[in-house]
């Protein structure tokens, strides 16, 4: 199985498209980057290739369950990842709230 150039370049187009589709406005969330760039470079599992259909467009298939996806198989990770950290930001405001702290800004 042939793995992505973990050094290859990411355009911001890409970024940004996948960071949409992780439901992230990298405008608003910056703090989410990181998540993004993880995802977006994520290699495929063992078992999974990356094959093309009639009409050009890409999908996964999984060898092992002998199934495709249209789907990167990592994808749903990383969107509850944001929703992990996201939920785990609300938390950290309701308790700095609760104790009349300032919120720490989110690096």
């Amino acid at each position: 199985l042939e793995e992505a150039d973990m050094s290859e370049s990411i355009s911001q187009e890409e970024l940004d498209a996948y960071a949409a589709m992780l439901g992230v406005d990298l405008e608003e969330e910056p703090q989410y980057e990181w998540i993004v760039m993880e995802g977006v470079r994520a290699p495929l599992p063992e078992n999974f290739r990356m094959c093309e259909d009639e009409a050009g467009e890409a999908y996964y298939f999984d060898f092992a369950k002998q199934q495709g996806h249209w789907e990167h198989p990592c994808d749903e990770y990383y969107r509850n990842l944001v929703k992990a950290e996201r939920a785990r930001e609300a938390f950290k405001e309701k308790e700095a709230a609760a104790s009349g702290e300032k919120p720490a800004e989110s690096e």
